[in-house]
């Protein structure tokens, strides 16, 4: 391996350390450090040990001076006065627009704070028309960046972060300033909007363009209009990296710009004599690259892409040959400079890693040709097609083998339909459906019906390749999930088979051993007979516990959904599949709250649950009442559902909640749903004793309608789990409420302070964990 991609490597590596990190490392150690590494470096010896330490570092140094760029403390939940620019393309849902503002200044009665980076807006009702790079003074209401803290899921403190966004907030119901003039580079970022704009309602020129979300993704790089639907077809055969402007895209419109000035130069005459077509065509490559980069916003996966295809361009203008590896090593080196805090992700290593095999898979196959006789034009252009093919087909297999370490350990997924829809889709994409949106996007800037045409016809591609590989997406073979634990094993033990092609086979065993103890060491711990687990889930303002005896899981809540965000996908799932859980056995919906069934459909539609119970069976398809349901034995422990409406009480919704107590050899815990004081009573006068429990999940989420005093005496709990949303509306929890429970010596756990409750009965005592304990990072505030 080239020393430049071992430092290349060993810079990213290091730089993918701080993200394990709680706290940063100050940076006067860290410029000790990079004194104490260079020598080595300069020396050639162990160059990725020396560039791992120095990425290591220059990470921590980015990420520090990333924290410093935020709104002050004291301009957080208070009104105040924001100047700035609209940084990229805002963009529309049913309820707001939501837009990035890149911030001059903060006012704050005579305190102004300047340059504190970019917030994240959300303009609700009516917002007057926003273009990217308008210049705006707002009175907006801020908050630092909070997402669901949990063991699985998506990290979304981590997602703004390493996009330089400081705090999020809202506009207030007062007049902004109007924007000022526009700038030259404003100005491509408001062309990318009115043609976003223009693709996704082409203002009567057309019916409907065919396929327009995927249309402006190609065109623009614009995916927020991509449906769901759209995406899972194209994450089940494999093909997200088609509507992402990458590699793919900016080497064919290199190849475009290529095979354009090329050609072109050489009908020039007496000009091909003084600069060679060559030149022109490597220049015309260089420039339609940049301008199809510049076109999708420069977003990272387009930069990386540019950086290696502007790295061979310069290297073939210089008449210079290098070998791939150098190639690669470079432009990580210069990627992981410039965006350390991109190297942690997924895309990152895919893009990279995609690049070497396409590149290693073809060595190969030229170092394995064999010379054959010229017999012919028909016969030479038959190989040639019969080479493309097979090389084709090798590098299909060559990229599924070879990125599949890197999807299961970050995903726990692959696509097994990948190389048939990739053999399909890339040479239609590739060849007509590319040019065709390029072409018509080109045109489009002039006007005129032939764009319209163009991008009707490439969209029209697009919707016959997607509808002929539905079927293969909609199978139940098309994808393979797998659990954390089992995914890395997985991706080790193929790493592992990769190095059996060495010569050096200890490396094999070793990295097989290291398979084995990292996958063990993932798997979920099943609790003995007689003991359950007990997960609360932080979904915010709402509900998410789940239940594991030895052989079963219950869920109880499913979490609230926001518009088309639905918390059973975002959250529940996540933990589901994490947890290696392939089906719930039971169901428990407490009541019909949004907050607390607004994540069961899509809790429905991503795994499979047996039967649901539920106070509103009415509201919720294929439910039973859970209302006298009897009690049942698993694996040693006792569920119950306790009821009050058989006594015919007329309660509220929430007092009418499903309430359930669970008690295994050696602890009890009691969910109540939204439970209040009415309900409280009821349960009282009907079960008395039968209430007490260690473990509480507090009513309402705090609410001062719950928890009387009478009714925490009667349940006597040592401990109380508390769901709900940080810094939410309704001001929950109480303060009475908190009184109370202190009152009654009832130690108080919140997932707004802690993240996700993890909970194990045993022999021991309650086993307890939070996800502040293990999984808070330097980005959390």
């Amino acid at each position: 391996m080239p020393k430049l991609l071992q430092a290349g490597i060993g810079f990213a590596l290091g730089a993918c350390a701080v993200s394990a990190q709680a706290v940063l490392v100050p940076t006067p150690l860290l410029f000790a450090l990079a004194l104490a590494v260079l020598p080595l470096l300069g020396a050639g010896r162990a160059p990725w040990m020396a560039a791992l330490c120095l990425g290591w570092a220059w990470c921590n140094v980015a990420s520090t001076q990333q924290l410093a760029e935020h709104p002050d403390p004291q301009y957080l939940g208070v009104p105040v006065l924001v100047t700035g620019e609209i940084r990229g393309i805002p963009r529309r849902d049913k309820h707001a627009t939501r837009f990035d503002l890149e911030l001059a200044e903060i006012r704050l009665n005579r305190q102004v704070q300047r340059d504190p980076g970019t917030i994240r807006l959300r303009w609700y009702s009516n917002p007057p028309p926003l273009r990217p790079g308008d210049n705006w003074s707002l009175w907006v209401k801020l908050r630092a960046p909070r997402g669901y803290h949990n063991r699985w899921g998506i990290d979304y403190e981590r997602h703004l972060f390493v996009r330089g966004i400081g705090a999020t907030g809202y506009v207030l119901a007062k007049p902004p300033v109007a924007p000022r003039r526009l700038s030259w580079h404003r100005s491509l970022a408001g062309l990318r909007k009115n043609l976003a704009d223009a693709l996704q309602a082409p203002a009567g020129r057309i019916p409907e363009l065919p396929a327009a979300e995927i249309v402006a993704a190609l065109a623009v790089g614009e995916r927020s209009a991509i449906t769901p639907l759209q995406w899972r077809l194209l994450r089940r055969a494999g093909l997200s990296h088609l509507v992402a402007i990458s590699g793919l895209h900016v080497s064919l419109a290199a190849l475009f710009g290529f095979a354009l000035g090329r050609g072109l130069w050489r009908l020039s005459g007496a000009l091909k004599r003084i600069v060679a077509a060559r030149t022109v065509g490597l220049w015309l490559s260089l420039a339609s690259a940049v301008a199809y980069a510049a076109l999708a916003g420069f977003p990272l996966p387009t930069c990386r892409a540019l950086a290696m295809i502007g790295a061979f361009i310069t290297l073939a203008l210089c008449l210079y040959r290098c070998h791939y590896g150098n190639l690669l090593g470079a432009a990580l080196l210069l990627l992981s400079a410039l965006w350390p805090l991109e190297c942690a992700s997924a895309g990152f290593w895919l893009s990279f890693l995609a690049v070497w095999l396409i590149f290693r898979t073809l060595e190969l196959r030229q170092s394995s040709r064999t010379p054959v006789a010229d017999d012919g034009i028909v016969q030479a252009f038959g190989r040639r097609c019969s080479r493309y093919l097979t090389n084709l087909l090798y590098i299909q297999w060559a990229l599924f083998l070879g990125l599949a370490p890197v999807l299961l350990f970050y995903f726990g997924e692959i696509s097994l339909m990948a190389p048939v829809a990739n053999l399909v889709a890339v040479p239609i994409f590739s060849f007509v459906a590319v040019p065709l949106v390029l072409a018509g996007t080109v045109l489009l800037l002039s006007g005129g019906s032939l764009a319209w045409c163009m991008l009707a016809a490439g969209g029209t591609v697009i919707d016959w390749t997607l509808a002929l590989l539905a079927p293969l997406a909609d199978s139940s073979f098309a994808a393979a999930t797998l659990s954390p634990g089992s995914g890395v094993l997985a991706a080790l033990s193929i790493c592992a088979w990769f190095l059996l092609r060495l010569k050096r086979r200890s490396r094999a065993v070793i990295c097989g051993l290291l398979a084995c103890c990292a996958g063990l060491l993932m798997l979920p711990e099943r609790p003995a007979k007689g003991e359950f687990h007990l997960v609360m889930l932080d979904v915010g303002q709402g509900l998410a516990v789940i239940l594991r005896t030895r052989h079963h899981t219950l869920l109880y809540d499913a979490g609230p959904r926001y518009g088309n965000f639905s918390l059973g996908q975002a959250v529940v799932l996540p933990y589901l599949r994490g947890t290696n859980i392939r089906w719930l056995d039971l169901a428990i919906v407490s009541h019909a709250s949004a907050d607390h069934v607004g994540g069961l459909p899509a809790v429905r539609a991503g795994i499979s649950v047996k039967r649901i119970l539920t106070s509103a069976p009415a509201e919720i398809v294929g439910s039973d009442d859970c209302n006298g349901f009897p009690g049942w034995y698993w694996d040693g422990v006792y569920f119950e559902i306790m009821s009050v409406t058989k006594d015919g009480i007329n309660l509220s919704v929430n007092d009418a909640s499903c309430v359930l107590r669970v008690s295994g050899r050696h602890g009890s815990a009691l969910l109540t749903g939204d439970l209040e004081k009415r309900g409280e009573r009821a349960l009282l006068a009907r079960y008395h004793q039968g209430l007490v429990a260690d473990v509480l999940q507090v009513p309402h989420h705090g609410s001062n309608t719950s928890s009387t005093t009478e009714f925490l005496a009667a349940t006597s709990p040592s401990l109380a789990l508390l769901s709900r949303g940080s810094e939410n509306r309704y001001g929950h929890p109480a303060a009475d409420v908190i009184k109370r429970f202190e009152r009654a010596g009832i130690k108080m756990m919140d997932t707004a302070l802690t993240g996700q409750l993890n909970l194990a009965s045993t022999a021991q005592g309650w086993m307890i964990e939070t996800w502040a304990d293990a999984g808070r990072r330097f980005w959390h505030r």
